[in-house]
């Protein structure tokens, strides 16, 4: 069966990759900033722009005001997005499936929406409406 201390550790453990990527990215686009490399950053932006930039690229949020410009930028970008399929997407494809309980039939026949149909009828018999889906 599920334990749920083996959840959040590991929930814990994919946070821990979170912040320590998107505080790498962070210093990478932050030593960027004076070049122009990335619309949005100049030589007045500070490293929280930079985390910002980074973990809105990492999240797939990507609102658009900050953006890569010339092929570095554009590459360190794809690096980034790379980098969260491994830690993001690709554990959630080889969770345990059995840590849910999923019914084995998926089908659902005649009968079983005849059930549910009789069961909302049911729920309110003293309505004026006609409750008669079927």
């Amino acid at each position: 069966m599920f334990n749920n201390t083996e959840a959040f550790d590991y929930i814990g453990q994919r946070l821990v990759y979170y912040i320590f990527v998107v505080m790498i990215y962070g210093f990478i686009i932050f030593a960027f900033r004076k070049t122009n490399q990335f619309y949005g950053l100049n030589e007045n932006s500070d490293f929280i722009d930079a985390i910002y930039y980074a973990s809105i690229v990492f999240t797939g949020s990507g609102y658009g005001e900050i953006y890569p410009q010339t092929l570095v930028s554009k590459l360190i970008i794809l690096s980034l997005s790379i980098v969260k399929l491994y830690i993001i997407v690709m554990p959630l494809q080889t969770f345990p499936p059995e840590n849910f309980e999923l019914d084995k039939d998926n089908t659902i026949s005649i009968n079983d929406i005849i059930e549910v149909v009789d069961e909302y009828n049911n729920y309110n018999p003293n309505s004026n409406i006609n409750n008669n889906i079927v």
